[in-house]
């Protein structure tokens, strides 16, 4: 059974395909007295429909921002906003009549091809990203699966106090020494800072630590309890999580501010535009 919200969907998209293909229809059977382009009075007709639907797609911001809740709901004004941005590209190589050149149109179609190609880029992150973050943490994200590390050096530390003091030695050093990243940019910029300390000719070395394998290696050589070697690997597995969230959480918070950036660069290109064919 096709519920409300699907069936406005489907007559939206309906509608919209129905009104491309009529605009197709009249440029194909249209034979201006010069060759295609915006500047016939089809032309004109088809940038003035282009315009309307750039202005369609920047309400939903202003839904956003004013809570505009009796003209439908979030997830209808983005499903419109979507088929807007897909009805928008046809219209406007309509409206130019596929003569695109090299200067000031050739920008603005470029942009705006980048702009609905960020739109559709966030649907797919929409879509994917939060399940994988879910996966990661829980649903609790990076600032979660920090505080499980937290917890599980807790726990560690006790553990280490009775274990042997060649083990108890490697495993508080490789803890108070783990590199934590705590910003995408460290991650990116930066490799893993993490060591330990190991015995080795009747004194301790600092060693590098990437990933903890180190840790896990010299425990199993020091012939580590099972429950201890289970733990340090479920915290190993933790910070590899907790990476992978603060990459996924990085995404999904600027995604939205570079889509923003094209929109207003587009739109204020397209007014450049506007105003530039009403002049000359």
């Amino acid at each position: 059974m096709i519920r409300p919200n699907q069936r406005r969907a489907l007559s939206l998209t309906q509608g919209l395909l129905l009104a491309l293909a009529l605009c197709a229809l009249t440029y194909l059977l249209t034979d201006p007295i010069g060759p295609r382009n915006g500047d016939t009075w089809l032309g004109y007709v088809l940038g003035t429909l282009a315009a309307g639907v750039v202005c369609a797609l920047l309400m939903l911001g202003a839904r956003r921002r004013w809570w505009i809740n009796r003209l439908g709901s979030q997830q209808q004004w983005v499903a419109a906003h979507i088929l807007f941005g897909l009805l928008l590209i046809p219209l406007v190589l309509l409206h130019s009549g596929f003569q695109l050149g090299n200067g000031l149109h050739a920008a603005l179609f470029v942009l705006m091809v980048l702009d609905v190609a960020s739109g559709f880029y966030g649907l797919y992150l929409y879509q994917t990203q939060p399940k994988k973050l879910r996966g990661l943490s829980e649903g609790g994200g990076a600032r979660k699966l920090l505080a499980d590390i937290r917890s599980a050096d807790t726990q560690l530390l006790a553990l280490a106090r009775s274990a042997g003091s060649e083990i108890g030695c490697v495993l508080v050093s490789a803890i108070q020494r783990t590199w934590i990243p705590q910003s995408l940019r460290a991650l990116i910029f930066n490799a893993d800072k993490s060591h330990l300390l190991m015995a080795r000719d009747g004194s301790y070395h600092l060693v590098a630590n990437p990933r903890q394998q180190v840790l896990g290696q010299l425990l199993h050589q020091y012939r580590a309890d099972k429950a201890l070697l289970v733990r340090v690997e479920a915290r190993s597995q933790m910070l590899q999580a907790y990476r992978k969230a603060l990459v996924v959480e990085f995404i999904l918070g600027h995604w939205l501010k570079v889509h923003l950036q094209l929109s207003m660069a587009f739109f204020a290109l397209l007014i450049v535009h506007i105003v530039v064919v009403l002049i000359y």
